[in-house]
């Protein structure tokens, strides 16, 4: 699908979210609007989109544009970038936040575990791969990915998701120490339990006890707001009452 608004201009100091309908790429493109940013907002359905950007508060000099598509789907995200590389807008963060939750291991079928990986690694990787030219070309940038505290240490009953989250951790990891010396940086933020729709509440844990959202938008802030000379490949944001609970 074509962005959403006709004639876009864009200025400087962009960034693109992926999965910013809903969830952690939500609270993320929200902070980031708050930061000044301008926004290529990016995910699957229109409608989230639209809802996303209504909650933007209109700010002199910003611009928002949405763009529906399946990001592992490779000639929908080359359509993408055809249309970006007409406009030519200047890419400094990309947020890789799109992501599925599937639960089981060797019982899973092979249509999800490829489910699985398609979304939460082939997504990621499409989008990097066709971000990093313009980065290089303006020499800095910053790519952060969002993983999963199972992605560092798995956990038993979600094999299929652990191993996707291994994946993004292994490949931001090699990444960040490929482009270091391009000036770009690259951390994959690995978050516990958070309040979005795929954690459903349970015994132990409540929405109010899950990670919110926000707190991995300000993460970003965080890392943006970092000198060029700081390097952080991963940061693991546990959740304190499954921590205090041995959970």
């Amino acid at each position: 699908m074509s962005f959403l608004d006709t004639n876009p201009v864009f200025a400087s100091n962009y960034a693109i979210v992926t999965g910013a309908g809903s969830g952690i790429g939500k609270a993320i493109a929200l902070e980031l609007w708050n930061n000044d940013y301008s926004l290529i907002l990016i995910s699957l359905s229109p409608i989230e989109l639209e809802n996303t950007k209504a909650e933007l508060k209109s700010k002199a000099g910003q611009q928002a544009y949405i763009y529906a598509a399946d990001l592992s789907n490779d000639k929908e995200v080359e359509k993408l970038f055809e249309e970006l590389s007409k406009l030519q807008p200047k890419i400094h963060v990309l947020i890789n936040s799109i992501g599925i939750y599937v639960k089981g291991t060797s019982e899973l079928t092979t249509k999800d575990m490829r489910i699985l990986f398609d979304t939460n690694l082939i997504a990621m990787h499409n989008m990097i791969h066709h971000v990093l030219p313009t980065m290089k070309k303006i020499g800095e940038g910053y790519i952060i990915n969002i993983g999963s505290v199972t992605g560092n240490l798995a956990l038993a009953g979600i094999g299929g998701y652990s191993a996707s989250k291994h994946a993004v951790r292994g490949f931001s990891d090699s990444l960040s120490k490929e482009l270091a010396a391009d000036g770009i940086k690259v951390t994959c933020i690995s978050p516990s339990f958070t309040n979005t729709g795929f954690i459903k509440d349970g015994a132990k844990l409540t929405r109010e006890t899950m990670i919110q959202t926000s707190d991995i938008a300000k993460t970003v802030s965080y890392l943006l707001s970092l000198g060029k000379s700081v390097s952080i490949m991963d940061i693991e944001i546990n959740n304190r009452t499954v921590v205090a609970n041995k959970i």
